[in-house]
């Protein structure tokens, strides 16, 4: 279980009247999530994660995943090159009993290169 947080800028234009609002918002949303990780030697591991969120009030519908499947190469104990491919979502429907009806589908995914380093104790350390 964890926070996933997001500072979102969003701006709605009504085309016929010509009135519009901005807003922006840091929303911290709470997601449940797994991950797992396989080392299938002291060199190489691989991992893979899923966090999910979902939300209905009855106005607005919404939903948010975050899903990254990834591997790395350990050089020693403290530095590590990866490669990772990661998929977020984010999609909500709203409709006030008003005036406003709005949806939002937003995401994105591609591949991501990284190095990494260890702090902690190494494997042989007390």
């Amino acid at each position: 279980m964890g926070i996933y947080t997001a500072n979102i800028d969003l701006a709605i234009l009504d085309r016929l009247s010509g009135v519009g609002e901005s807003r922006d918002l840091t929303a911290p949303l709470p997601v449940v999530g797994f991950r797992g990780q396989y080392n299938p030697s002291d060199r190489i591991s691989l991992r893979g994660s899923i966090e999910l969120f979902r939300l209905d009030t009855g106005e607005a519908d919404g939903r948010l995943s975050d899903t990254t499947i990834g591997a790395d190469y350990s050089f020693n104990d403290r530095i590590a090159l990866g490669l990772a491919y990661n998929h977020v979502s984010v999609n909500v429907d709203a409709q006030d009993t008003g005036h406003f009806i709005g949806q939002i589908d937003w995401g994105y995914d591609g591949f991501m290169l990284y190095l990494k380093t260890n702090f902690g104790r190494t494997r042989g350390a007390l």
